[in-house]
């Protein structure tokens, strides 16, 4: 379950370059 996490974040990084941030918080919180 930790390496879910772990993909998150770094997923996260390249989201706000495409302006997609707001995508991975959501999940995040979701979780």
């Amino acid at each position: 379950m930790v390496r879910r996490r772990v993909q998150p974040a770094p997923c996260i990084e390249s989201l706000p370059d495409n302006g997609d941030q707001a995508a991975g918080p959501v999940e995040h919180s979701n979780d």
